[in-house]
């Protein structure tokens, strides 16, 4: 989930395209290739159903379900079925905060791989997350960690998994000024996986360095820091200056979103950011 961007409000789970391919379930012609683009857990799911228990003595959990009318946009052909569910569970109660959520997604052909029930071929699967955060407030700092382990299901014989963590930490120094800091890390890929995820690296595939049929198996992860300061103008008005740096290992390309990143590649930001709550 870490450094892998989102998914925009209202993208479907199935999305079909056509390519040339030798066989598909031992017929020859093209592949229909069915995908949930892009197939992240960071996402705003369209026609889902929701719930969101009370607060009971500062526990309660959240459950999600999507909507069966996502899949019907499949082929009659295809063997997939798309759907997503979550649960997450908090504890707040006085300094202490502690959460944990879990999401599964069937069918998603995270791998955007041909369809079928060939070996290499996408029959469905399962792909999972599960994200764990601790935080304690105490005088005027505020510090979380996270932790994020997945696992994709990119064809049907192999699976890429991948954890990450993140440090978070707020300072409110004195009146209206406080300094925030984080540093987030993914790791090196791992599993059989030939093919990628978005910018995670299938682990067992080549093409990540030189020689070219040099495996992905090490230097697929990478790091985020960042600082900023903030000063309050008001109790709604907030301006804020900072700094941030992402550095790819030597074959990682992940990138901020704005352009792309070589392999090994580091890019800085610098910003101003000016928040007011209505």
């Amino acid at each position: 989930m870490l450094l892998n961007g989102g998914s925009a409000s209202g993208t479907g789970n199935p999305v079909q395209t056509i390519v040339a391919s030798p066989t598909i379930g031992g017929t020859t012609g093209a592949a229909t290739v069915i995908t949930n683009n892009p197939g992240t857990f960071f996402r705003r799911q369209a026609s889902s159903l929701n719930y969101h228990s009370p607060n009971w003595g500062g526990f309660s959990f959240m459950a999600a379900y999507s909507a069966d009318n996502e899949s019907t946009g499949r082929p009659d052909a295809s063997l997939l079925d798309p759907r997503m569910y979550s649960i997450a569970g908090q504890f707040a109660t006085g300094p202490f905060y502690v959460g944990v959520g879990y999401e599964n997604h069937d069918d998603y052909n995270p791998g955007n791989v041909a369809q079928g029930s060939a070996a290499g071929q996408y029959g469905g699967g399962s792909d999972t997350n599960i994200t764990a955060v601790l935080g304690l407030r105490m005088g005027g700092f505020d510090v979380r960690a996270l932790y994020s382990k997945s696992e994709y299901e990119t064809t049907n014989t192999t699976a890429l998994d991948l954890d990450g963590f993140g440090l978070f930490a707020d300072w409110n120094i004195a009146g209206p000024h406080t300094l925030r800091a984080q540093y987030v890390q993914v790791g090196d890929s791992k599993g059989n996986s030939t093919v990628s995820v978005g910018s995670y690296k299938g682990p067992a595939g080549t093409g990540c360095g030189s020689p070219s049929t040099q495996s992905c198996a090490n230097g697929t992860g990478a790091d985020v820091m960042a600082i900023f300061y903030s000063y309050a103008i008001s109790k709604r008005t907030e301006v804020s200056v900072g700094y941030s740096a992402m550095s790819n290992d030597d074959r990682a390309t992940f990138s901020k979103g704005k352009t792309a990143s070589s392999a090994g590649g580091t890019q800085k930001t610098t910003g101003l950011v000016l928040r007011h709550r209505f």
